[in-house]
């Protein structure tokens, strides 16, 4: 297949980022013209999660203006951590508004991996939003346009040191009249098979997480990489990749 043979990093399934100039700081704030930006937006907003059991985010729409606000007002002492993402190929659907200001899809990327993209989703959020260890089942192209993303990378080899077991699904709600969050669990029941390696545990449950996990821990490190403004991951689906870790941090346009 010829674009295959063009492509040897994308036909050998290797993680591979692809390094440009990031885009200029003043088209950031400004991509946005008011007409775009007052379309409403789902915004999930999850506090500190509870432990053992699978918590989903409280989602909430509003004003893309007051989401970006709360995603920049986020910080350690706030009640919640504030970020936009809806994995339903949103940038073509819930973002359609500003769809048309980008390119539909990355050519290069394409003619490699010889399709257009299934979905192309916009994701939004500050130094404090994390995923945990988690799978993807696509090939995907992790674009960054403002700030770094960082990922901790796992072949399949290594998914004995992930500790995968089942844990209730629950989601919080929250309440506009107490201002707080409740993490409500599902009825019926509902157990959904994931990672309990936190690779990144505070100091004072280091040691605890060290024990519970020496797989892991005691193992050989992941890969570490860091994309910047401008640059873009490509990462083989799950059955190359297995596992991945997700870190943000957001620079702030003037």
């Amino acid at each position: 297949m010829p674009h295959l043979r063009r492509h040897p990093p994308l036909a050998r399934n290797h993680p591979l980022v692809v390094r440009r100039p990031p885009p200029p700081r003043s088209l950031l704030r400004h991509c946005l013209p008011p007409p775009h930006s007052h379309r409403p937006r789902r915004r999930p907003r999850p506090p500190p999660s509870a432990a053992q059991c699978f918590a989903s985010a409280h989602v909430e729409p509003m004003p893309f203006p007051l989401a970006l606000d709360a995603i920049y007002s986020s910080d350690l002492d706030s009640k919640f951590v504030a970020y936009a993402q809806q994995q339903n190929d949103c940038f073509r659907s819930e973002y359609a508004a500003i769809g048309g200001d980008c390119e539909p899809h990355i050519e290069w990327a394409s003619e490699a991996l010889g399709c257009l993209p299934e979905a192309v989703n916009l994701w939004i959020g500050n130094q404090l939003s994390e995923t945990s260890f988690h799978k993807d089942h696509y090939e995907n192209l992790y674009a960054v346009v403002t700030g770094e993303k960082h990922f901790l990378l796992l072949p399949p080899t290594d998914v004995h040191r992930m500790y995968i077991r089942n844990y209730p699904a629950a989601h919080y709600s929250y309440s506009k009249y107490t201002g707080e969050f409740k993490l409500e669990l599902e009825d019926p029941v509902r157990y959904v098979p994931w990672c309990s390696v936190n690779p990144y545990p505070s100091p004072e449950n280091r040691e605890k997480e060290m024990s519970k996990f020496p797989l892991y821990f005691d193992g050989p490190k992941p890969f570490e990489v860091t994309v910047k403004a401008g640059e873009i991951l490509y990462f083989p689906k799950a059955d190359k990749f297995k596992y991945h870790y997700a870190i943000n941090c957001l620079t702030k346009a003037n």
